[in-house]
């Protein structure tokens, strides 16, 4: 892949935890580029977990009726 845009949400997550840890940890940095990090990394794990969170109790019913169908022998 060529275009960054293009990315998964789980690449995309794992390159910016690796450039925000990797920053952190550059000498000579303080508690507040730190903690900036830590923040970054939470905020995007967040906002990657919700919309699925969100939309997952509304598709249930569609994934419990495709394994009860499934299981059915005919």
């Amino acid at each position: 892949m060529d275009r960054s845009e293009l990315f998964p949400v789980t690449v995309y997550l794992r390159n910016l935890i690796a450039g925000a840890t990797g920053a952190a940890s550059a000498g000579g940095v303080g508690d507040d580029a730190v903690r900036a990090a830590a923040n970054i990394q939470s905020v995007t794990m967040v906002l990657t977990v919700v919309p699925i969170l969100l939309v997952y109790p509304f598709v249930q019913r569609f994934f419990v009726s495709g394994v009860m169908l499934g299981a059915v022998k005919g």
